[in-house]
């Protein structure tokens, strides 16, 4: 083979090593939303309409603008880590949390206006109450799954990429498992959204507890409060938002 021809196969197993991580999550995430709904079917049939417009709802106004602030942090680690300045981490990590608040409190605002809004795009008024219920609860799994979001993307650039994966399936079945002994148990369709509170900090939990137990604090989070002008919190804003 050729050093040209290694040196292509090289960087295809390590798009893969990245890639095939990515995919397990992205399947897992939803293998679960079809999952719980079918729960919410067998359980509670009349409420599948309202568990079907909430999940929608406030995944658009919840968790996607989330995601979407945090896919910068990705861009920075990876940066950092290529010039072997993994200690500056910490400083988009806490940026990134910073605009999570911002993101929570608009989740929070959007979740009570659902049904202003849902009104106004002529949806069925009996599902106004129910779908501005399970956003609220829905917005309380959010920060969660976006600080595992964070961790899971500077792990992933310091090539720790199977954690994220480890984190999503605990989740998963915490979500699975628990959604259906609560509708098992009468919860209602709001207990997927009780569900998903609890199986986004299990993931949280477990990967904090990996970056303590491996100790990757100081490439993680743990950074000097004298490197925070490397990167202000406008300049990460600026970033994230396109």
């Amino acid at each position: 083979m050729t050093v040209a021809g290694g040196g292509a196969l090289k960087e295809l197993r390590l798009v893969v090593s990245i890639l095939v991580p990515v995919l397990l999550q992205l399947g897992l995430n939803s293998t679960v939303k079809s999952s719980t709904l079918a729960f919410v079917g067998h359980y509670d049939p009349e409420a599948i309409a309202s568990a079907a417009l909430g999940n929608m709802y406030a995944s658009i106004t919840g968790y996607s603008v989330g995601v979407g602030i945090t896919m910068a942090v990705g861009t920075y680690s990876a940066q950092n880590f290529g010039r072997g300045a993994a200690k500056e981490n910490g400083v988009v990590v806490r940026n990134c949390l910073y605009a999570h608040m911002l993101c929570f409190v608009f989740a929070l605002f959007m979740a009570g206006a659902s049904p202003a809004l849902l009104r106004a795009c002529k949806q069925p008024e009996e599902l106004l109450e129910p779908v501005r219920q399970f956003a609220l609860v829905s917005a309380f799994a959010w920060p969660g799954n976006w600080i595992f979001m964070c961790l899971s993307t500077v792990l992933s650039s310091q090539n720790w990429q199977t954690v994220g994966v480890v984190g999503q399936a605990l989740g998963s079945i915490t979500s699975l498992s628990l959604s259906w002994w609560l509708l098992f148990n009468g919860s209602g369709y709001l207990g997927i959204a009780i569900a998903n509170v609890a199986a986004a900090w299990v993931s949280v939990v477990y990967i904090v507890v990996h970056i303590c137990a491996q100790g990757l604090q100081s490439s993680v989070w743990r950074s000097p409060w004298s490197l925070s002008g490397t990167l202000t919190f406008w300049q990460y804003l600026r970033s994230a938002l396109p």
